[in-house]
């Protein structure tokens, strides 16, 4: 189960760790959290017990945690902001994007590569699985060398490397297994 959830927040990472020009060509930066929001969406492989309004909630709160609030008033405000929501914004994700608007507008001394990392980060922790990992640019290297160290060993298996290729699963064994 951990291997199946690791790769789609691997994905999720790679898009998340963009510089902050990158973040901010994509509409202020959200696109990165929509980007995410689409692997998450298609690619966790827990799909079915996937709970939107927890996502949601938690990359909000995560927002919140970036400028030292505490929900209230924030939240209640949340469903007053105006205006249409983008065509590019998933429906599922309409609050994220008013809670977007409204974040900004408080605090727009936060940068928004920070306030993309924190929506990433709440949206991963709000899926409420411990096999479910954000890495932020900062973290990535640390983490990095620290699961290169932990699979260091003696390895045990049945002597086979499996492959994809051409869109089939291939087994090899290794030599003398």
């Amino acid at each position: 189960r951990s291997a199946s959830i690791l790769v789609p927040m691997l994905l999720v990472l790679v898009l998340a760790c963009g510089t902050e020009d990158e973040a901010a060509e994509s509409k202020d930066g959200i696109g990165r959290v929509w980007e995410a929001w689409q692997i998450i969406d298609e690619s966790y492989s827990n799909r079915q017990d996937l709970d939107t309004e927890a996502v949601v909630g938690g990359s909000l709160q995560a927002m919140l945690n970036l400028a030292d609030e505490s929900p209230y008033p924030f939240l209640t405000e949340v469903g007053r902001v105006r205006g249409q929501v983008p065509p590019g914004v998933p429906e599922p994700l309409a609050d994220l994007w008013r809670g977007w608007v409204l974040h900004q507008q408080r605090w727009p001394e936060i940068e928004r590569s920070d306030l993309v990392a924190a929506a990433i980060s709440g949206m991963v922790g709000g899926l409420g699985d411990p096999g479910a990992v954000f890495l932020s640019s900062e973290s990535y290297p640390q983490a990095k060398e620290t699961l290169e160290e932990d699979l260091e060993g003696t390895y045990l298996g049945i002597g086979a490397q499996v492959t994809a290729e051409d869109e089939r699963i291939v087994l090899v064994p290794f030599p003398d297994t």
